[in-house]
């Protein structure tokens, strides 16, 4: 005969064989080792308090630190720019030459000293404008060079900085790690040369030093291109000059005289370039 075994009718309230200690249980990711004594229905949600006393600056300091300066040029290209222009001039340009045969680009004032007519027969661009001009393609107001999407002046500065003296093929490139007292003239660069240089000769300062060009002493004009752009290059007495003038600052007054027989010819250097 078998013995079944009924379930009780009321399950008593604790376990027949309690364990003696509860396995501790592991808390998980987020949850408390201790939990409280009486639960929330929902769990809590912690926010983040602002400080009272924000940081200037991120805490953490990024991987690619960047430099004091930005890179002049993006890939520092030894290339020198095409095109014509009587000026490139990053501040101030006070000019009393009566002619200019190409684009003038100032990116801060255009003076003209004299009492005489300026004629610029190309685009002028510039911050602002002082005196008596005619502007045969008309003017522009700019805030800066950065405004005239065809002039780098940061190349420019690179470039001063790399460029090489070289010579090939009666295309010429000289230069300069300073200045001098008193006026350089066309034979300091090419001796018993011409003064319509037709873009056959750079002359590169890497200086912060004043410029100043004079015509030779047998009335030869100064025919190269000038880049010069840390300095403040001076045109005096020297007739015209035949190729372009790139500086940080121009000017055709030396005391009393204003330039007005000058003339900016702006005849681009259109030879090769070689960098360091």
């Amino acid at each position: 005969m078998s013995l079944c075994i009924q379930p009780t009718q009321t399950p008593t309230g604790l376990p027949t064989n309690p364990v003696s200690k509860p396995t501790p249980t592991i808390p998980k990711e987020g949850e408390t080792a201790n939990p409280v004594g009486s639960p929330t229905e929902s769990p809590t949600v912690r926010t983040l308090e602002p400080t009272t006393n924000p940081t200037k600056s991120p805490t953490n300091r990024p991987t690619d630190q960047p430099t004091l300066e930005p890179t002049p040029h993006p890939s520092g290209e030894c290339v020198w720019p095409e095109g014509d222009f009587s000026a490139i001039v990053e501040g101030n340009m006070i000019s009393g030459a009566h002619s200019a045969y190409h684009q003038i680009i100032v990116g801060g004032k255009l003076r003209n000293p004299s009492n005489s007519h300026v004629t610029v027969d190309d685009k002028v661009y510039a911050n602002t404008w002082e005196g008596k001009f005619n502007f045969n393609r008309g003017v522009e107001k700019i805030n800066d060079l950065s405004d005239v999407s065809a002039i780098d002046f940061a190349h420019y500065e690179w470039l001063a900085r790399n460029i090489k003296s070289s010579e090939a093929d009666g295309k010429k490139v000289i230069v300069k790690n300073s200045g001098k007292d008193g006026c350089y003239d066309l034979y300091d660069f090419r001796p018993n040369g011409q003064a319509y240089d037709h873009g056959n000769t750079l002359v590169v300062f890497n200086t912060t030093d004043d410029i100043c060009f004079k015509k030779t002493s047998d009335g030869r004009a100064f025919g190269p291109s000038v880049l010069a752009p840390f300095s403040k290059v001076k045109l005096t007495r020297a007739g015209f000059i035949d190729g372009t003038v790139i500086a940080r600052r121009f000017t055709t007054v030396d005391g009393s005289y204003t330039g007005t027989e000058l003339q900016l010819h702006g005849s681009n250097y259109n030879g090769p370039i070689e960098c360091s």
